[in-house]
């Protein structure tokens, strides 16, 4: 998490994935609720595929939704950064910065392509909200969401698959929470699973497809996304059914196989892994896919988590 003038003294991070299918996404899974202190960096690596999508929800400390963004696993390492305005009345916007970071030096690549997108969170009321992954900066005070690191852009710059296709996002205003979602996932942070506290001594490391099934009985979405209109509300216009369930794809999609390199997927295509991306600042961003899960519920020194806790 990035902030040039921090305003917080930490954010709450929601992490979940969707991984792809041949033609479909399947629904989320949650990853965990973590809290990160500003401008701090962990890693995420393990069950994370190129092509997949890492969905990110922020938080305040007392749970106000101030951020939505998704990105897409890229085919290397990644370093991803999420930027948060240095001024408390921009909240709902974030700043999504991620490009290839070969060495994990947690410093996009000069050589290599840097997706940078703005979304802007809307809605009066926590499950009723909002994004809109917007197309131009034209009503944005850019300034607002420059780093040490990152300069500004005047422009929006989407990966191929946000831009055009069954599942582009570039322009468009989805539910920040579709019906049917896991109860990790639409819970106030700490409601259903405990925080777990980055490190602040060291770059914390998280194995994602360990962190799915420890939460799978709170955080797991049934069903696929087969298009962009699937994650509109029941209510909407295509009146489309956003839980569409999906038997073949469930508990069984080899999420536990995913700690290989290369994983012969149900798509019958041999996936790489190491998409490691970090979420927070520099190269704190979705570590897409060779991180190691260490460190677990409100646990600073790379434990395994212990489980849920529902209250």
């Amino acid at each position: 998490m990035l902030q040039s003038q921090p305003t917080l003294d930490n954010v709450i991070v929601r992490v979940s994935l969707k991984a792809q299918r041949p033609n479909a996404f399947l629904q989320e899974r949650f990853v965990g609720d973590f809290r990160y202190r500003v401008n701090q960096r962990a890693r995420f690596i393990r069950g994370l595929n190129p092509g997949d999508r890492v969905v990110v929800r922020l938080f305040t400390p007392q749970n106000v939704l101030i951020g939505y963004s998704e990105f897409e696993l890229l085919d290397d390492n990644a370093a991803v950064n999420l930027i948060l305005p240095s001024q408390s009345s921009s909240y709902g916007v974030v700043r999504t910065v991620y490009g290839v970071d070969s060495d994990e030096n947690g410093v996009i690549d000069t050589n290599r392509n840097t997706y940078s997108y703005f979304t802007q969170v809307s809605g009066s009321s926590y499950r009723d909200s909002r994004v809109t992954f917007l197309s131009d900066t034209r009503n944005i005070n850019t300034s607002l969401f420059q780093t040490q690191s990152i300069s500004t852009s005047s422009s929006a710059v989407y990966s191929s698959s946000f831009e055009s296709g069954t599942f582009s996002l570039i322009g468009r205003t989805i539910p920040c929470f579709i019906s049917g979602l896991a109860p990790a996932l639409t819970a106030a942070p700490g409601e259903v699973v405990e925080i777990t506290n980055i490190s602040s001594s060291s770059i914390s490391t998280y194995e994602v497809s360990q962190l799915i099934l420890v939460y799978q009985e709170v955080g797991f979405t049934e069903g696929t996304i087969i298009s962009i209109d699937d994650y509109d509300d029941d209510d909407d216009d295509n009146g489309d059914d956003d839980s569409e369930s999906d038997s073949g794809d469930d508990d069984d999609d080899d999420d536990s196989d995913d700690d290989d390199e290369y994983d012969d997927d149900d798509d019958r295509r041999s996936r790489r892994r190491n998409c490691n991306q970090g979420i927070g600042n520099g190269t704190e961003g979705c570590d897409p896919g060779n991180s190691r899960p260490r460190g677990g519920s409100n646990d600073e020194t790379g434990r395994t988590p212990n489980g849920s806790r529902q209250r």
